[in-house]
């Protein structure tokens, strides 16, 4: 479905200027990495992990392979992250001068608290994760650790009742 609301000044996109030499220079084999994004109160938060790689179709798409346990019910999380795997295609558009080859997006890992995660938080998280690919020290804390962690059991609790 469409995505109605301007979401471009909830994507940090200033993070892509760190790693503007490794995108050009991509050859567009296998890159993963994780993005963790917690609100200025400090109170809500999205986790997002994927791996990017080459398609050998004529398309881009988005592979979701995370289990249901993963996902609470009726949550819209997954336009916040398309809307940031668009951007990143136009980015790398752009600064490769051309249009690039086609790429599967596969979101591998994702973490929810039934009540402190906030739907846009993870289209943030997506573009942490897309600098994490390229750069390394770009990585989650111990204390977000702890809170993905944290996540996990709660929502594996909740499907388990």
């Amino acid at each position: 479905h469409m995505i109605t609301e301007n979401l471009s000044p909830l994507l940090d996109t200033s993070l892509f200027n760190n790693i503007t030499s490794e995108l050009i220079n991509w050859n567009y084999s296998l890159v993963e990495g994780a993005g963790f994004h917690l609100t200025s109160t400090g109170e809500k938060y999205g986790h997002i992990a994927l791996k990017i790689y080459k398609s050998e179709d004529y398309y881009n798409y988005v592979k979701w392979n995370i289990p249901k346990e993963q996902m609470p019910p009726d949550f819209d999380f997954q336009r916040y992250v398309i809307k940031a795997l668009d951007f990143f295609r136009l980015h790398l558009d752009a600064l490769k001068g051309e249009p690039s080859q086609p790429l599967i997006f596969e979101i591998c890992d994702v973490s929810f608290h039934l009540i402190d995660s906030i739907q846009y938080a993870y289209g943030i998280a997506t573009i942490k994760a897309f600098v994490n690919c390229f750069d390394k020290s770009f990585n989650l804390s111990d204390y977000q650790k702890e809170m993905i962690k944290g996540a996990k059991k709660m929502m594996t609790d909740y499907y388990n009742k």
